[in-house]
């Protein structure tokens, strides 16, 4: 699809900037810009931290269960209605915070946050991606996915200021509207290892289940860092251990990457050979 001659610009890189534009927006509140509402809703609502993380965990959590399947409804379905459709669930579903008086309120809001995040962000992003680029994916997919730290860097000082001024309520509503608007390690290399690998026709069922795989260590990794804080009162021992784990990801993931090719390599020999 990249040879595309008709066009001065080939088509995918417009389909990269409305993906930029989804990584920065709606990416950004669930991975790096949930725990700036802590002190705020703890407090009023007189909860520990991880009463307050085990939120996030389920947004994190709910993709271990259901990201192959929605990768399987992604492909056989209507990406663009499903998307659409789950772009407006997560505005409104992550509104609903807002009206939190409970931490149950908050873990209903967080399970539909959860499911709408997973249809209309990382996994249909990446499949796109994934689907318009061949020769150029990697660079596709990581000027897609730079989008969430740049996302996070924009709204950090904004959450905060927002925060400060009208408080965790509004700031939720607010937010929810910016993102609205918007349509790594962990994000940028499983799907192109993933994409390498089992190549295009099982990409989408072979990247749920690595999704799956990526949402347990996110959720164990928020579970870990609450903890960590309440029993010792700092982050730097938990972000030390997390750091570790991270290089280890790496590593994990690049060596699988290598292996795959000696095997693929190697068993395209074998046929020759026989």
């Amino acid at each position: 699809m990249e040879n595309n001659k008709n066009s001065k610009i080939f088509y995918g890189w417009w389909v990269v900037l409305g993906c930029v534009l989804i990584t920065t927006t709606m990416v950004p509140p669930i991975m790096s810009l949930s725990n700036k509402f802590l002190i705020q809703v703890t407090t009023e609502m007189n909860i520990s931290r991880g009463v307050f993380t085990l939120a996030n965990t389920i947004v994190q959590g709910l993709g271990i269960f259901i990201s192959p399947i929605v990768s399987k409804n992604l492909a056989k379905g209507n990406m663009r209605k499903i998307q659409s459709i789950s772009i407006i669930g997560f505005v409104l579903a992550y509104a609903s915070y807002s009206l939190a008086k409970s931490p149950i309120h908050l873990y209903m809001s967080s399970f539909f946050v959860g499911l709408f995040y997973l249809n209309s962000t990382l996994i249909p992003v990446s499949m796109m991606v994934t689907n318009w680029f061949v020769e150029k994916r990697g660079i596709a997919m990581s000027v897609t996915m730079a989008g969430i730290g740049l996302g996070g860097t924009i709204f950090s000082p904004i959450v905060t200021n927002l925060l400060q001024n009208y408080g965790w309520r509004h700031t939720y509503l607010i937010m929810a509207v910016v993102f609205g608007f918007g349509n790594a390690i962990g994000t940028v290399i499983p799907p192109l290892v993933t994409s390498e690998v089992f190549g295009m026709e099982k990409y989408p069922e072979a990247y749920g289940m690595v999704n799956s795989a990526t949402q347990v260590g996110l959720s164990l990794g928020s579970l870990l860092v609450a903890s960590m804080y309440d029993l010792n009162g700092s982050y730097t021992l938990a972000w030390m251990l997390l750091l570790v784990l991270t290089a280890v990801t790496l590593f994990s993931w690049v060596g699988s990457c290598l292996a795959a090719k000696r095997y693929m390599a190697s068993d395209v020999e074998l046929k020759q050979a026989q």
